[in-house]
Formats: structure tokens, C-alpha cells, sequence
């Protein structure tokens, strides 16, 4: 592993609950480089009842931790078909 190349946590995935957390800046930089509105994914995402804004922090307990920050959850189990690919 090429741990020395990390430069920070953006986004963690919970496998037992399936919840994603995704830093809020992180999240709308992903969507300019897809040439999408944050706006209308977001609110596409409060729409189906799956997102919603925490406040948090990534990577604890790893030398990776960042300082709290706002975080997208978005609940995976809500919305199985959810495919980030296409967003």
C-alpha cells in the first residue's frame, strides 16, 4: 500500500449499515468534474429520502483523520440502485 500518496479521507463507507459519509466540499468538487449541478443531485438525493447533512468527522482513529466538517449520508439501503458511476 501507498499510504504516503494519501492526502486525506473524502468519503468513508459503512459495510455493516451501509451508509456512506462523504465530505460536502469533496462531493461538489466529484460533481463539477461530472459537469453536474450540486444543487439538483442534492436535492434529487433529500427527494428519495436518502441524504442528508451531518455534521462529522473522517478518518478517526487513523492517521488520516480530518477536522469535523459538513458530510453528506446518504443511506445505500434506501436507494439499492443508486449508481454514483452515472452521477
Amino acid at each position: 500500500h501507498q499510504l504516503s500518496k494519501l492526502s486525506g479521507v473524502y468519503i468513508h463507507y459503512g459495510q455493516n449499515d451501509k451508509i456512506m459519509r462523504i465530505s460536502s466540499q469533496a462531493f461538489g468538487e466529484y460533481l463539477k468534474k461530472k459537469q453536474k449541478s450540486r444543487h439538483l443531485v442534492v436535492e434529487a438525493l433529500k427527494e428519495k429520502g436518502v441524504l442528508k447533512l451531518v455534521n462529522g468527522m473522517l478518518g478517526g482513529g487513523t492517521p488520516f483523520s480530518q477536522p469535523a466538517a459538513h458530510l453528506f449520508e446518504i443511506d445505500l439501503t434506501a436507494a439499492p440502485d443508486l449508481d454514483f458511476m452515472d452521477v
